[in-house]
């Protein structure tokens, strides 16, 4: 015992130094995100990124997440279990990042690849500033990343069934994070069949594996809205319309009849891109003005999603060869160098110099910006060292061009067969995985949506894996062209050496090197948990055929599942129902209009400050029952787009007094009438009231942050009427 503990520090030196490279590039890849951390503390914030915590944390409804129609739970629901610190957040996000190098680096090593390499593949990705600044938004690609690259490590080089297992979970877990995790599931199908065509065990303890997350995922998500599909069932017409858009001309195409209004474009369309017709114009945006991908307005959003999606289709089916254009032009552009993304995506993975503010009603005026953990983000620089990150991620970022070489070396080394001496490279059908994977997932974002660079960010770890894979392939082979050794390569033990070199390290594996094949020894006293499953199978054919069958089962479960119907409602031919609860206005009232609005159409409680001289009183409610009385001056139009009217928003928020002074921490006062105030500290020109036993919060907005507090503290601010 007193010698174990003497050499306990040895063999931690000797293993320090042995892996010094990967080491170091993890140390660097942990400051790097040190600094992100620091400078952009604690969070920043994408359009997407208040999506997320409304779902996270469910702000005006009943029910632990809420369940979006155009995104995953997964991410909602992390969130919601890691609590409401954008610090944490971030940080567990940073570590992600870092998990997943480290992932990537062993299973490097157990395909053969060189400790020197295998460190420079895990450099490319944990140094890579656009990952880095991903990990420290609130968007559900760092989780992403880590569950899709933690997944391909286990499935590719784990050697237990229980490593499959949890393999194919964390692929279930990357599917329910973001929905082209389901565009993976046929490569890591197709690879096992491949690599494992003897035996059932391992395609068994991977499809085990996604049932095991799917099957109560899908059970509780339908407990709760009543859905079986995880994924979105009045989005994905929205996303293909975009994608056939740009090309949607209707002359010789036979369209249905509740989509020939999609045809009609002007000249402003043209040229335009998907991002254009998903958000800003186009045919559908003036046919269906306050809806977007998963409803927002006053109709069904249902049979709005399967309006667009039969126009879609029909466009498709007749202008196949534009929609592959269309589709393979974005997907080269993943590989392209210099080609940013339309829109403000682009912006996503760009560490900016200051941040943007939002509206007085919370709407994001432009993104990127930054969150200090106020009810609004705010705007401002970020602290140090800002400055030397920006000029970082100028040289240090995705370089595609690389990516576009792994692509390349990966599809051709298996082409060259043999050298020229006759000695032959190694199969690879972990490249299934590693490139085949990412490559359909991109094909199918650019084939179903657009092209964003921020959609590559998660791929790049497995796609430098398997470029790797092959630069170490071709290495040994010219090393053994030198030195005229017989490569071999252990398809079990995915191990790479000369004959006698293999002969030992299949042996440290249990193997028998075997000419022409691979067998397993289980010599008499071996544990039962160290008999390989594949071999107890094999030697029971019934118990085989019990395996096959049940892994036949769970895969048209899980198939049944994800692409079954059950539970959603049929896209219906022409929009009809109402949504939650229907739009009005913006329109302009007199005191005695607003009061009639409020108890005879509203019938909400809705605040306001009380009449004023020379206003209109402009009333516009949202489908989520958010209210705004804006108080136009004379002159101002309904509809005004400028922030410079004084507003007051009251928006549904049960045990919003209780829920509004926790959040304060102490700051805030409390009125004569008994209502809470509290004025936005990031934000001053909002402050935020709460009335005891009224399940809604108030904002009061002005230009002026005076007059802002002023207001909310004069004890005018009552419902109307």
């Amino acid at each position: 015992m007193e010698a174990l503990r003497s050499s306990a520090p040895q063999i931690l030196l000797s293993a320090l130094q042995r892996h010094r490279w990967v080491i170091a590039a993890l140390v660097a890849g942990a400051l790097l995100r040190l600094a992100v951390a620091l400078a952009y503390h604690p969070a920043i914030f994408y359009n997407d990124s208040f999506v997320y915590i409304r779902q996270a944390f469910n702000i005006g409804g009943p029910g632990l997440i809420t369940f979006a129609p155009d995104r995953p739970a997964g991410y909602p629901l992390a969130l919601h279990l890691l609590g409401a610190s954008l610090g944490w957040v971030t940080s567990l996000q940073h570590l992600a990042g870092l998990l997943g190098g480290g992932l990537l680096y062993w299973m490097m090593r157990r395909l053969g690849v060189g400790r020197s390499l295998a460190a420079v593949g895990v450099a490319v990705v944990v140094l890579d500033s656009y990952a880095v600044t991903l990990e420290q938004l609130i968007l559900a690609e760092a989780l992403f990343t880590l569950a899709l690259t933690a997944s391909g490590a286990l499935v590719v080089a784990g050697r237990r069934w229980w490593l499959l297992a949890l393999g194919g979970g964390l692929l279930a877990v990357a599917c329910l994070l973001r929905n082209t995790g389901y565009l993976l599931i046929p490569a890591w199908v197709v690879f096992l069949i491949v690599r494992h065509r003897r035996h059932w065990v391992p395609l068994a303890a991977v499809v085990a594996g996604l049932a095991t997350i799917f099957v109560p995922y899908l059970v509780w998500q339908h407990s709760v809205i009543g859905r079986w599909t995880p994924y979105s069932t009045t989005a994905s017409g929205w996303f293909l319309y975009s994608r056939v858009a740009p090309f949607g001309s209707c002359n010789g195409v036979s369209v249905p009849a509740n989509a020939t209004a999609l045809c009609r474009y002007t000249a402003a369309d043209r040229g335009q891109g998907p991002e254009y017709y998903l958000f800003a114009g186009g045919p559908a945006r003036r046919l269906f003005p306050a809806e977007y991908p998963g409803g927002g307005g006053d109709i069904d959003p249902v049979a709005v999603n399967g309006v667009l999606r039969g126009y879609a289709i029909a466009m498709i089916e007749a202008r196949p060869l534009q929609y592959l254009g269309a589709s393979l032009g974005d997907f080269f552009k993943f590989f392209e160098p210099g080609v940013a993304a339309s829109g403000d995506d682009f912006e996503t993975i760009l560490l900016a110099d200051e941040g943007r503010s939002t509206g007085g009603t919370g709407t994001p005026v432009s993104t990127p910006y930054f969150y200090n953990g106020s009810p609004t983000p705010v705007a401002g620089h970020p602290f140090s060292p800002g400055a030397a990150l920006r000029s970082y991620q100028s040289v240090f970022h995705t370089a595609r061009w690389l990516l576009a070489a792994f692509v390349l070396l990966a599809i051709g080394t298996p082409l060259l067969r043999r050298s020229a001496r006759g000695r032959k490279l190694p199969p690879r059908p972990e490249q299934i995985v590693l490139v085949g994977g990412p490559l359909l997932a991109l094909l199918g974002q650019a084939a179903t949506a657009q092209f964003a660079v921020r959609y590559e960010i998660p791929f790049v770890g497995l796609l430098a894996a398997g470029g790797v894979l092959a630069i170490s392939d071709l290495t040994r082979l010219s090393r053994s062209e030198l030195r005229g050794e017989d490569r071999r390569y252990d398809r079990r033990a995915g191990i790479v050496g000369s004959w006698p070199a293999l002969a030992s390290r299949a042996a440290a594996h249990r193997l028998s090197p075997v000419i022409g094949q691979t067998t397993v020894q289980t010599p008499t006293g071996l544990e039962p948990d160290q008999t390989s499953a594949a071999d107890w199978l094999r030697a029971r054919p019934r118990a085989s055929l019990l395996a096959a069958l049940a892994t036949l089962v769970a895969l048209v479960v899980i198939v049944w599942l994800i692409t079954g119907t059950g539970g959603s409602p049929p896209a219906s031919p022409a929009p009809a129902a109402p949504a939650t609860v229907a739009r009005i206005g913006p329109i302009g009232l007199s005191v005695g209009g607003l009061a009639g609005m409020v108890n005879g159409t509203l019938r909400q409680p809705t605040y306001w400050a009380g009449p004023k001289s020379g206003v209109v009183y402009e009333l516009t409610r949202t489908t989520n029952g958010n209210v705004y009385v804006r108080y136009l001056r004379r002159g101002a139009k309904v509809g005004d787009p400028r922030a410079s009217f004084l507003i007051v928003a009251t928006y549904p928020y049960p045990n919003a007094f209780h829920r509004l002074q926790a959040v304060a921490h102490g700051a805030g006062v409390t009125l004569a009438d008994g209502a809470f105030v509290l004025p936005d500290a990031g934000y001053p020109k909002s402050v935020h009231m709460a009335f005891p036993g009224v399940d809604y919060e108030v904002e009061v907005y002005d230009p002026s942050p005076a007059v802002a507090v002023r207001v909310a503290k004069s004890g005018t601010v009552q419902p109307v009427g």
